[in-house]
């Protein structure tokens, strides 16, 4: 916020700033208020606990017109509080992370924490879905496939989130998403071809072959201690699943 403010008191003429009075609205619509305002003709998006690189914006406009993209998505590299010495909820978030390139090229997704598209894909897709609590980013970007436009990997246009420190953390956001995955399961609502779900034993054999091939979680306390962060929270989501078609509300946090 100081650096806004700085740049606020600088006689910028450029540099605004908006907020979105409903907090309960959710971060979508205070993109889509963003976008109302924006002047041209390609939109950065991000998040408020992401450090953009210096070259962030300068890298993904370059490769907006380089690689004749009209979606970047670009890395989110996540960091511990202390590199040395990262708690467990740390060391889980940082085995799974965003993903970015998997997401992008797999599933046909970027997260908004980091993305650049030009206005006339807004213009043909729409906005943001003010609706969702979590998952917007996908549901966008599933829209977006749908009416042909692509999004290209760009590992050089980077910024940097925290690791969720603690296991608090880690539920809240297994939830959040829980939500998210439920409240665009509509039957209009078509996922990206050749994205799928894999089975449960499947996806929990995976996930202990993955973290003990991992060789930057090192002692078998620490790769223990992640595949049990990793079970528990498939339970969580789970048991946020059931509590949502029993008709309740899906959650922001």
């Amino acid at each position: 916020m100081d650096v806004i403010k700085s740049f606020l008191t600088s006689g910028n003429d450029v540099i605004y700033h908006l907020s979105e009075e409903n907090e309960k609205i959710g971060s979508y619509a205070a993109r889509n208020k963003g976008i109302s305002q924006a002047r041209g003709q390609i939109f950065a998006f991000t998040d408020a606990d992401c450090i953009p690189e210096a070259c962030w914006i300068e890298n993904g406009v370059n490769s907006i017109y380089r690689d004749r993209a009209s979606i970047i998505g670009g890395e989110v590299e996540l960091r511990p509080f202390d590199q040395k010495r990262p708690t467990p909820a740390e060391l889980f978030d940082l085995t799974y992370g965003f993903q970015q390139r998997t997401n992008i090229e797999r599933k046909g997704f970027t997260v908004t924490a980091n993305l650049f598209a030009k206005r006339e894909v807004f213009e043909a897709v729409g906005t943001f879905d003010e609706n969702l609590k979590s998952k917007g980013d996908y549901e966008w970007c599933t829209r977006a496939a749908s009416h042909g436009f692509s999004i290209v990997y760009q590992p050089s246009c980077r910024v940097t989130h925290p690791a969720r420190r603690n296991l608090s953390e880690l539920v809240a956001k297994t939830r959040r998403i829980a939500g998210g995955q439920h409240d665009i399961s509509a039957p209009e609502f078509q996922p990206v071809e050749g994205a799928h779900v894999e089975p449960l034993l499947v996806r929990l054999i995976q996930q202990v072959g993955f973290v003990l091939r991992n060789r930057e979680i090192s002692g078998i306390k620490r790769k223990a201690c992640v595949i049990g962060i990793g079970l528990l929270l498939i339970i969580v989501k789970y048991v946020e699943k059931a509590r949502l078609k029993l008709g309740r509300e899906s959650r922001r946090s």
